[in-house]
């Protein structure tokens, strides 16, 4: 569903030049009648515990795994934190920057009511960006540049700076046992990038690690008995849950570097682009909230 969004969104681009106004004019009230509509059902989802979803599985004859109750809505939060800065724009140019703002924070709590702190943080940073983005549009290129640049290359070394999940769980008492489970990835990952710095182990290696091993025995929190929690689970649960981890794993630093050229190549383009302030800056939202999730 994803790679189909963004197919969409890349023939979209592509026919946009073509369009008449009456065209143009057709997908904005689209766009602004999706994004409402959307929203919406989200809302309904995520504060009634999924009674549109119980009702599509009824009808299949199924029943709703508890265990999928949390994550269901996470793909639409995703859709939504993504989508969010095109529909801003086209709110933008029909309504008051009054309502946009309404809008932005009606939209960030949807995502975060859905249970989707990855995209809440997005969008929250994505935000951040197009703020500093209208006041100064070139210092903030060359800020996410910079972030670009050193995040990719710093990723491997980072995740043995993080604490143990085990015996440091009281630094950061407000991580879940998901969030603390990634660390355990990530220090798995950065040792494994470090025995293949230059050409990493091949394309969807990812998923032979897990397989291979089999699971691992994880403990959570002993530092803190009221909250301790054990787990078995794969060692890398088909990906690393982070994307510059993952591309150092799989391609070294030869697919680091193709990879921080291609983000530097789309920022350029999008600072030389024929944009309006309020638009370009939102590219920058969209861009930032891109990378987080």
């Amino acid at each position: 569903p994803f790679m189909g969004l963004l197919v969409g969104i890349a023939l979209l681009f592509g026919l946009s030049p073509r369009l008449s106004e009456i065209e143009r004019q057709s997908v904005r009230t689209g766009l602004l009648f999706s994004m409402g509509v959307g929203s919406v059902l989200m809302l309904i989802e995520g504060t009634l515990t999924r009674p549109l979803l119980r009702l599509g599985l009824a009808l299949m004859g199924t029943e709703l795994d508890p265990g999928l109750l949390l994550p269901s809505l996470k793909p639409g939060s995703t859709v939504a934190a993504l989508s969010m800065w095109p529909f801003l724009v086209v709110l933008g140019q029909r309504f008051s920057r009054t309502v946009v703002a309404i809008a932005c924070a009606i939209l960030f709590v949807i995502v975060a009511v859905a249970g989707s702190i990855t995209a809440a943080i997005a969008i929250f940073l994505g935000i951040a960006a197009f703020l500093l983005a209208r006041r100064a549009a070139r210092a903030t290129a060359v800020l996410l540049a910079g972030a670009v640049v050193i995040g990719t290359l710093a990723a491997p070394w980072l995740p043995p700076l993080l604490p143990d999940p085990a015996t440091e769980s009281r630094r950061l008492p407000f991580l879940s046992n998901s969030a603390w489970h990634r660390v355990y990835i990530w220090k798995d990952v950065s040792a494994l990038i470090r025995e293949k710095p230059l050409l990493g182990y091949g394309f969807d290696a990812s998923r032979t690690f897990g397989s291979n091993s089999g699971k691992q025995h994880y403990v959570f929190r002993k530092d803190d008995p009221a909250r301790a929690f054990e787990h078995n689970a794969e060692r890398i649960p088909l990906h690393p849950h982070n994307l510059a981890l993952q591309i150092w794993l799989e391609t070294g630093a030869a697919g680091v570097a193709l990879i921080a050229a291609a983000l530097l190549v789309a920022l350029a383009a999008l600072a030389r682009a024929p944009l309006e302030r309020t638009e370009r800056a939102a590219g920058y939202g969209f861009f930032v909230t891109t990378l987080v999730i």
